[in-house]
């Protein structure tokens, strides 16, 4: 798979890459499929934004400080969420409770 991802980013960078929030923390990540073309990552798009936990956030804007990000969401469709264990990645990349 990280094969086939190098030779999605060296001959044909993608214009739009689309993923979950914890997806791309786990790509993102120092061990993470994508790590190696972080830097390409702008803008960073949030749909649902009510759904993606306050933690989740921070670690994006932490791991990813250079990206413009935008999120979008309907106040009329899904409740806002506001669990965050400690045992998810966005607490484990460094995010804390206050």
């Amino acid at each position: 798979m990280r094969d086939a991802v190098a030779i999605m980013f060296e001959v044909r960078p993608p214009a739009v890459l689309v993923s979950t929030t914890s997806a791309l923390l786990n790509s993102v990540a120092i061990d993470g499929i994508f790590n190696k073309w972080i830097d390409q990552f702008t803008p960073v798009i949030g749909d649902e934004a009510s759904q993606i936990s306050e933690p989740a956030l921070m670690a994006l804007v932490i791991h990813v400080p250079w990206a413009s990000y935008i999120y979008v969401g309907d106040i009329q469709q899904l409740e806002p969420h506001v669990r965050c264990p400690r045992s998810t990645n966005p607490t484990l990349l460094g995010a804390q409770r206050s």
